[in-house]
């Protein structure tokens, strides 16, 4: 099977543009409100701020279903990037690398906007969308879709940020009778703001 590109694809980085495109701009707007009373006077994006720019990896552990055996279970890597647009609110891109344990194809890429919203100190919620190409038959196939997740993050240093959280992600495969797959992780995430 030869994955070729969609109109899902086209839209899905039509949307990545104008969420990147967003957080650049807010961003901007807050650079005044972002200032702080410092050990060195007045300083931008203060200790433990999550406004402005962020990047970090993170590895997840989980199992997919359906598959042959009833669950495929695997590891994931991933990098995340992105914007704070409030100290509360982040916007940024999740891409990764997910090795199954499996004899056949066990290989798997995905790319997902997502957004992150703190509900209480570190306690969050985030949603994702976005395009992944999946072990199928020996292959990969092209799937759209997303993911929810809940954790806690929690603050290592003044600008470098760990946590810890759940995941739940559903992925289609269009054709005659969509193939849906539903992965379940669990994982670690560092953060640096």
């Amino acid at each position: 099977m030869v994955c070729r590109p969609s109109p899902l694809l086209g839209a899905c980085g039509a949307l990545a543009l104008f969420l990147f495109s967003a957080i650049a701009i807010c961003t901007w707007c807050n650079t005044a409100h972002a200032s702080v009373l410092g050990t060195q006077g007045i300083e931008m994006e203060g200790p433990r701020d999550r406004r402005g720019f962020y990047l970090g990896p993170g590895l997840s552990f989980g199992a997919q279903i359906p598959a042959p055996d009833g669950f495929l279970p695997g590891v994931s890597g991933s990098f995340h990037l992105g914007g704070g647009v409030s100290p509360r609110l982040l916007l940024g891109v999740d891409l990764g690398l997910a090795r199954y344990f499996a004899a056949e194809q066990s290989v798997g890429l995905h790319g997902d906007v997502e957004i992150t919203s703190f509900l209480l100190d570190g306690l969050y919620v985030r949603g994702k969308l976005g395009l992944a190409a999946v072990p199928a038959e020996g292959s990969l196939a092209a799937a759209a879709g997303g993911g929810v997740g809940v954790g806690y993050e929690m603050w290592l240093n003044q600008t470098a940020a760990m946590d810890m959280g759940a995941q739940y992600d559903l992925r289609a495969v269009p054709g005659d009778e969509p193939d849906v797959r539903h992965t379940f992780l669990v994982g670690l995430r560092f953060t640096w703001y």
